[in-house]
């Protein structure tokens, strides 16, 4: 690739007519006298140039230019009698100021200041200058130039403002505890966005889009970061009057109260409550020589349905098939199982709605590798009758005959 370089392009002004073909001047001394194209070796012109007379302190010349990146400039001012200043305006917004003594007549002619000014090293360009006279004068401006950089950006600073964003979270799911209830939402945190969230927004309800939110905490609160929300059974009743069958839905925002941004809305995720009771806990299985095997259980109808029956299965821990008992009755916490050979078992008890369809374990899970004793009920029965009652009964029936 061709190395860039510098062209260094030198623009002249040098008033050779009524109109000035490259810069812009303008006084801020709205009744001053202007003379152009004036050859008059009396004011310094051995050429044409511009001259004005002054009529008021303080009045100024605006020297401006279509280039830009300007690094040098030069010009004449002559026929000055008082101190004028010089002050450059650059492109990065910054000025400065140089002052100049005055000139004194001189004979029938007047002298003249050559000025010449360079920006060097600093980074900076010229983007405009301005003569201020303190006095009232008559003045020559004359031999006007400048030099710019065709190649060089000029060295400014820009301050840009970046738009704060913040992302939605992500991979929002919706899950049940089919024991008490609840409602699971759980998501992850955004990965986009350049603020971080402060807490999280929760919309739900039985409406697609859900109307109803609440949030992860307040800001700075312990929770307000948490990713996962639960809403309980007696929550959702409440506010939703949610019932067994309704659907649900939910959706996830992300907050950043302090700079009052806020992420858009997640897909949305749905859940429908199913007809399911809870489980039973406090499974207790006993051995009852004798009488066989007992099971005993407690219901604590949290769910979101009123159990209607139980199931227990049991099986050999060695083997793959389960036999079934149904119990019909809704109340019912034990049953006793008389029938039943020794060995290591798995137990289930399941609560079941709607005569048995919907059934599910209990809160305390299968019971594996159970010890069922030998010793399981026992029927009674009548003994024979042995050789002495016989004797017995024999003398008794020969005396009665008599």
């Amino acid at each position: 690739m061709p190395i860039a370089m510098a062209e260094q392009i030198t623009t002249y002004e040098d008033f050779e007519n009524s109109s000035w073909e490259y810069a812009t001047i303008t006084s801020n001394n709205s009744s001053v006298g202007n003379y152009t194209n004036v050859y008059d070796p009396q004011y310094g012109c051995t050429n044409y140039c511009l001259v004005y007379s002054f009529n008021t302190s303080n009045s100024s010349l605006t020297v401006d230019w279509s280039d830009d990146y300007v690094e040098q400039i030069g010009f004449k001012v002559g026929a000055v009698n008082a101190t004028f200043y010089l002050k450059y305006y650059y492109t990065d917004n910054t000025t400065a100021l140089t002052g100049y003594t005055f000139n004194n007549n001189t004979g029938s002619g007047y002298s003249d200041y050559d000025i010449n000014f360079t920006v060097g090293d600093s980074g900076k360009f010229i983007d405009k200058i301005e003569i201020i006279f303190s006095s009232q004068d008559v003045v020559v401006f004359d031999d006007f130039y400048w030099t710019y950089d065709s190649t060089t950006s000029a060295t400014t600073t820009t301050t840009t403002t970046v738009p704060l964003t913040i992302g939605a979270p992500t991979n929002l799911t919706v899950s049940t505890n089919l024991h008490n209830g609840s409602i699971t939402v759980d998501w992850d945190a955004p990965t986009d966005g350049n603020t971080s969230p402060e807490r999280y927004a929760i919309g739900f309800d039985k409406a697609d889009p859900p109307m109803y939110g609440i949030a992860t905490g307040n800001v700075g609160d312990e929770n307000a970061l948490n990713t996962e929300y639960t809403f309980t059974k007696s929550y959702l009743q409440s506010v939703l009057d949610a019932q067994v069958g309704d659907t649900l839905y939910f959706q996830i925002r992300s907050d950043n109260d302090t700079n009052s941004i806020y992420s858009s809305w997640t897909t949305i995720a749905s859940y429908t409550i199913q007809d399911v009771a809870s489980g039973v806990t406090d499974l207790l299985i006993t051995n009852n020589e004798y009488q066989g095997l007992k099971l005993g259980w407690t219901q604590p109808n949290t769910g979101w349905s009123e159990v209607e029956s139980y199931r227990i299965e049991y099986k050999l821990s060695s083997e793959e098939t389960y036999t079934g008992i149904d119990i019909a009755d809704p109340n019912t916490t034990s049953y006793l199982i008389e029938d039943i050979e020794g060995g290591t078992y798995d137990f289930v008890v399941y609560s079941c709605t709607d005569s048995g369809s919907f059934c599910h374990g209990g809160q305390a899970g299968p019971v594996t590798n159970f010890e069922v004793l030998a010793t399981t009920a026992v029927t009674t029965t009548t003994p024979p009758p042995t050789t002495t009652t016989l004797v017995f009964v024999f003398i008794l029936r020969f005396l009665l005959n008599f």
